[in-house]
């Protein structure tokens, strides 16, 4: 009997030692998720109030603009290029959603301890974390 409950106990804690070490990794990707978006959202930010101030100054407006693109679309094949742009959309998440985890992860870890992970900010990660959005 004790053979068995010493059986059980130790699968329901290598199951509890991985649903922790699931969570702490769930938790890093957070933290390195925040942090990406923090670095990359504020400059895409500034970028897209550069383009707006440059289109209004040279007197484009949006609903101009707007009833531009409205009257130039094909429903048949704008139905046709959303579907395929969500198929393409979903295949490319599948491809890269567990290595992206796994950067955030990363990238998590090094906000809470920036001497034993490599850092996420670099410029390398950078440009693989802007390509890969894209």
């Amino acid at each position: 009997m004790k053979e068995i409950t010493d059986k059980v106990t130790g699968k329901v804690k290598e199951q509890v030692e991985n649903v922790s070490g699931s969570f702490t990794q769930f938790m890093s990707a957070g933290r390195g998720l925040y942090f990406k978006l923090s670095e990359t959202g504020t400059k895409q930010f500034a970028e897209l109030v550069k383009v707006g101030e440059s289109k209004r100054d040279a007197g484009e407006t949006l609903v101009n603009h707007l009833r531009e693109s409205l009257q130039e679309i094909d429903p048949k094949s704008s139905a046709n290029q959303i579907k395929l742009a969500a198929l393409g959309l979903l295949n490319k998440t599948l491809e890269n959603s567990e290595r992206f985890f796994s950067e955030l992860v990363k990238c998590g870890e090094k906000q809470t301890h920036p001497d034993t992970s490599e850092a996420c900010t670099d410029k390398n990660s950078k440009k693989k974390m802007s390509t890969k959005a894209a």
